[in-house]
């Protein structure tokens, strides 16, 4: 009696995968006298290998274009080629593994793509001769656990001379809740300023090394060091972002989270961040 090809692909004789009716009725003899043992089914293994160089594949097509700030338009193509490959392989949504911090791979939304020029790299790859005022370096979002429902968007900056690599965090805060089986419901509440890390040269200059350092000298360090500002954002604000929407979760595992903003174009994609 032959087997469907679903079954008997399954089935191995010999320690040989065998598709042959020849060879799935001889299983089913060796089985019925207790001497073949069918594995487990082979498709969540194939499953997981697709997704392992699916997401491999995406990180790969998102890796050369600055987050975004350099992708054209065939590149961007590209990167949602990958990017739907990766989504049609979604497993049903688990919300438990949300909570953490995850680092921006790469956005296509009209209103961070701007905010990614901030760099110090020049489009093709050299060098800026010319500093930019203001450097944006790594961006994060961060969950807290569904029960809690909060969540920060990071931004750490530089200033060149006067802070160090990411010398300075702006961070607004707010809260989320689920609204269905894929779908966030976001309202951003407050933002701030914090973690200021000067520059050696700036301190240099405050506080020179060769000359004695002064109580008023200590003072402007240990300021400069502390300084936070925290503020809230009206409910109703000029910038729709900054207040809230709908976000869709169209991917999330242990370390890659796919979102689409509804509403406002974007989509985004992180890889979680390592715990300290």
């Amino acid at each position: 009696m032959a087997l469907s090809p679903s079954a008997t692909r399954l089935l191995r004789v010999d320690g040989r995968a065998s598709t042959s009716p020849k060879h799935a009725t001889r299983a089913r003899q060796l089985r019925a006298a207790g001497e073949l043992t069918v594995p487990p089914l082979a498709d969540e293994e194939e499953r997981q290998q697709n997704v392992a160089a699916a997401k491999a594949a995406l990180r790969h097509a998102v890796s050369s274009s600055g987050r975004g700030r350099r992708a054209d338009a065939p590149q961007r193509g590209a990167i949602a080629e990958a990017q739907v490959a990766v989504e049609v392989l979604a497993a049903p949504l688990d919300y438990q593994l949300l909570p953490g911090k995850w680092r921006l791979l790469y956005t296509d939304a009209i209103d961070v793509v701007p905010l990614l020029k901030f760099g110090d790299v020049h489009p093709e790859g050299r060098s800026s001769l010319v500093p930019r005022p203001l450097r944006v370096c790594s961006i994060f979002q961060q969950f807290s656990s569904v029960e809690e429902g909060t969540l920060q968007n990071i931004i750490c900056c530089s200033v060149p001379f006067i802070l160090e690599n990411e010398g300075v965090t702006l961070t607004v805060s707010g809260k989320f809740n689920i609204s269905s089986s894929r779908r966030l419901a976001l309202q951003f509440e407050s933002a701030g300023i914090s973690d200021v890390k000067i520059s050696p040269e700036l301190e240099a200059l405050i506080a020179p090394a060769m000359l004695p350092r002064t109580s008023v000298n200590h003072q402007i360090l240990l300021a400069l060091k502390e300084f936070s500002l925290q503020f809230s954002l009206p409910r109703r604000s000029a910038l729709p972002r900054m207040e809230g929407g709908d976000y869709m979760l169209t991917y999330l595992d242990e370390d890659m989270l796919i979102g689409r903003a509804i509403g406002l174009s974007g989509t985004y994609v992180f890889d979680r961040e390592p715990s300290p």
